[in-house]
């Protein structure tokens, strides 16, 4: 998964579009902004990170864990038990005080408690097999983004972005550019009808947005909701 491209690039390819504009004492922020959008917009196999195994333990509900220094969010959490596999519902937090009610754990979220990392799981799972059934715990978690500055723009690699998909935050950084440069192609993003319409270069983002998805082949847990 080759990262060779630089953020500066993009702007590069941007610039011939905006008259050559004096855009350079807003790079870093237009540059970074466009990342932003780009690392959020989907769990892509780059944003993502995987904890430490973790083994369930009999009637226990919290695991203390060391969170990597890329830390956003919790995305997934995998149970595995050597012949199948569960989805936990990552949820955003749980009350400090201890969960009473006890079952197969169907949720888990990161919490502070007592000042230490820790994973949270609901409900409390009974008593686990300590054998070659054992169940384990798998967490994925979204990475915080790369911040670009006057420094990193230059830096080959540092978006993470593969190079099949620079092109996407190329068209991300000429609306932005577009945009700073009060250019009426830049185009806008509207609500009718409860849906959100685009026009000009930030509809041309968000089709590469939509493209880059359909090629990752993104995997959206919310889908198998149905199925947990």
């Amino acid at each position: 998964m080759a990262s060779t491209f630089a953020a500066y690039d993009a702007f590069s390819y941007a610039k011939k579009f905006t008259g050559n504009m004096d855009l350079e004492r807003l790079l870093p922020g237009m540059l970074d902004d466009v990342n932003k959008i780009f690392w959020g917009y989907a769990p892509w196999r780059w944003t993502l990170g995987l904890f430490p195994q973790i083994t369930l333990v009999s009637n226990t509900q919290d695991y203390p864990v060391t969170l990597p220094s890329d830390f956003l969010y919790l995305y997934d959490i995998l149970q595995l038990d050597g012949k199948t596999t569960r989805h936990l519902k990552p949820t955003a937090i749980y009350p400090q005080t201890g969960i009473l009610r006890a079952g197969q754990a169907g949720s888990g979220a990161i919490m502070s408690i007592g000042g230490v990392d820790t994973l949270r799981i609901d409900p409390t799972p009974g008593t686990i097999p300590t054998d070659a059934s054992a169940q384990k715990l798998i967490s994925i978690y979204k990475k915080t983004a790369p911040t670009i500055t006057e420094t990193t723009m230059y830096t080959a690699g540092y978006l993470q972005i593969p190079d099949d998909f620079f092109w996407v935050y190329r068209e991300g950084v000429l609306w932005k550019a577009m945009s700073w440069a009060q250019d009426p192609r830049a185009g806008e993003a509207k609500v009718q009808g409860g849906q959100v319409v685009y026009s000009g270069q930030r509809a041309a983002f968000e089709a590469a947005l939509v493209t880059c998805s359909q090629q990752e082949k993104i995997y959206q847990i919310d889908q198998q909701e149905a199925a947990r």
